[in-house]
C-alpha cells in the first residue's frame, strides 16, 4: 500500500513538475502598453500576439518594429478580416501603414523565439504633413 503511494505521488510529482516547465516555455509577451493612441509589445520567444486600436480613415498606423533575436510577421487586419498589410521576416523596420476607412484594426504580430518589441502609433490624418 506504502509502495503504491509512493509511486502514484512520484508520477503526479513528474506531471506537475512537466506541466509547470512546458508552460514557462511559452511565455510569449513580457509586456504590453495599450492606450487608444498606441500599442507597444515587449516580448520573449513570441509565437503570436494580437491586439486592436480604432483608426479613422486617413490615419496612418506607423509601425517600429526591433528584433533582438528572430524575426516577426506583421498583418494588420480590418474588423472584417480584410488584410490592409502584410510583411514576413521583420528584424528592424520603421514603416508607416494607412488606413483606408473608420473602425477597429487588428495588429498581429507572429515569430518563432524572437525577441525584442514593436511599437503601433495612430498618427492622426490632421497630423499628417
Amino acid at each position: 500500500m506504502i509502495r503504491i503511494r509512493s509511486i502514484v505521488a512520484i508520477v503526479l510529482a513528474v506531471l506537475i513538475s512537466a506541466t509547470c516547465l512546458c508552460g514557462c516555455g511559452y511565455n510569449e509577451v513580457a509586456s504590453y502598453y495599450f492606450e487608444n493612441e498606441y500599442l507597444i509589445i515587449e516580448f520573449t520567444r513570441l509565437k503570436s500576439y494580437t491586439n486592436y486600436l480604432n483608426l479613422e480613415d486617413g490615419d496612418v498606423l506607423r509601425c517600429v518594429i526591433s528584433c533582438e533575436k528572430g524575426t516577426v510577421s506583421l498583418t494588420v487586419e480590418d474588423e472584417d478580416g480584410g488584410v490592409i498589410f502584410s510583411e514576413t521576416k521583420i528584424s528592424d523596420d520603421n514603416f508607416d501603414v494607412e488606413i483606408p476607412s473608420d473602425g477597429k484594426y487588428y495588429i498581429t504580430v507572429t515569430g518563432k523565439n524572437s525577441n525584442g518589441n514593436a511599437a503601433f502609433e495612430r498618427i492622426a490624418a490632421d497630423e499628417i504633413s
